[in-house]
């Protein structure tokens, strides 16, 4: 999975949340789970 633009991370509680900037807020692209393989879903 490739993001472009580039994504950030924040983590809430047990979740990651991959979100982006906008010019008018942030997109949220994905919640992920903390028992997950993060590096793997992100493709990096």
């Amino acid at each position: 999975m490739t993001f472009d633009p580039p994504v950030r991370l924040f983590r809430y509680g047990n979740h990651p949340i991959v979100y982006r900037a906008e010019n008018d807020g942030i997109l949220i692209v994905e919640i992920l789970q903390k028992r997950m393989d993060i590096p793997a879903k992100l493709g990096s």
